[in-house]
């Protein structure tokens, strides 16, 4: 790692920062998550933890947009993640990767700068690319600067932030700039200071349960706070807040989150004893057994491990005599009346899938939830 990928930040006795990562170019959930927290532009702190686009495809303009803007205000910091690197093929104007980008990622930045310039993504051929490239970055060079010449590393008296991991070594500016964007968080923490990472979503570490919410991990000082934005249908997106009121007072840390779902009211008081125990949720589409099935639900076993659950039935894809699924195992969530929810899936029959106030998803009965106007 150079000297230059390394941000060193001397905070003052009193602060209030905001950690947030892997937006990937979500700005709708971005836009509510500031609004939320009450984040206050020349006062809070911000750090951006990578992964600033993709997936976002219609909003990643607007995205990349914002952050370009909030770079140039005072206290904040922004630094790359894997996805960032991207930049760079329009930046050497590889066209063979571009190509191979727009491929497994339709509706990327560069999909997206290329329709302001009156081309489908469609339309770009390894004859033209080049010539489609270079009006691009005439441009947005600035946006592109932008990206490719992030730093990797923000460096404070009390934390480290980065987009995925360091060294597991006291010399952890050694780091490489791979292990930055791929690292394991969970190799043991010889920095001296709290490591706060995005990269891989907390769904994905079995301490989160059935949410997205930060992982703090006061044992090896290390906190993950990917709330899955852009990866996962039922994703959000979480700020991390660091708090220090006094010169002689510790840093303390809370958070929030946001996502881009439509507002619900619940209109009963709901309380549920069930509890999801199978954590599958990554390993995308397996092979099930179907135990029993159910009006709403289907119980099921997982054929490759064993683990045992519940589905809705309208996850489950009947291929002939093979059944798969591909999101998680169903949970059930409780609620109480006047309480603001995300419905994150009301197409189902009898249920509906949303995120409570306390960031838990599950499904609770349809005639629970009334979905705001306007939403």
């Amino acid at each position: 790692m150079l000297e230059k990928d390394i941000i060193k930040i001397n905070l003052p006795n009193k602060y209030r920062a905001v950690c947030i990562s892997d937006i990937h170019g979500n700005f709708t959930a971005f836009k509510r998550l500031l609004d939320k927290i009450n984040y206050r532009k020349g006062k809070d702190y911000l750090f951006i933890l990578g992964d600033l686009l993709e997936r976002g495809r219609e909003e990643e303009i607007p995205t990349i947009d914002y952050l370009y803007e909030l770079s140039s205000c005072d206290k904040v910091y922004i630094i790359s993640g894997n996805n960032d690197r991207r930049m760079r093929y329009i930046q050497s104007e590889d066209c063979q990767r571009c190509l191979e980008w727009l491929k497994i990622r339709p509706g990327n930045i560069l999909a997206q700068w290329a329709k302001t310039i009156g081309i489908n993504d469609t339309d770009i051929t390894e004859e033209n690319c080049k010539n489609v490239v270079g009006m691009i970055k005439q441009k947005y060079q600035n946006k592109i600067d932008f990206v490719t010449n992030l730093p990797l590393v923000i460096e404070t008296d009390k934390f480290i932030c980065v987009h995925s991991a360091l060294d597991s070594r006291e010399d952890w500016q050694e780091t490489s700039e791979w292990n930055a964007w791929f690292g394991d968080i969970n190799v043991p923490n010889k920095t001296g200071k709290w490591i706060i990472s995005g990269h891989a979503p907390t769904r994905l570490f079995p301490e989160s349960k059935v949410t997205y919410l930060p992982v703090i991990r006061y044992d090896n000082k290390t906190i993950s706070i990917d709330g899955g934005s852009g990866c996962f249908f039922d994703a959000q997106i979480n700020a991390l807040i660091i708090e220090k009121t006094d010169e002689n007072e510790d840093i303390v840390f809370s958070y929030d989150f946001a996502d881009k779902f439509p507002r619900g009211v619940i209109t009963q008081n709901i309380k549920t004893e069930y509890i999801n125990e199978v954590y599958l949720y990554y390993q995308g589409k397996k092979t099930i057994e179907i135990l029993k099935k159910g009006e709403y639900f289907t119980e099921c076993r997982v054929v490759s491990t064993g683990a045992k659950g519940l589905i809705k039935n309208e996850y489950i894809r009947d291929k002939g005599d093979i059944f798969e699924y591909w999101d998680t195992m169903a949970n059930f969530v409780s609620v109480y009346e006047g309480e603001i929810v995300s419905v994150i899936d009301n197409s189902c029959e009898g249920y509906t899938y949303i995120r409570n106030s306390r960031g838990e998803l599950g499904w609770i009965p349809k005639n629970a939830v009334n979905i705001s106007e306007g939403e």
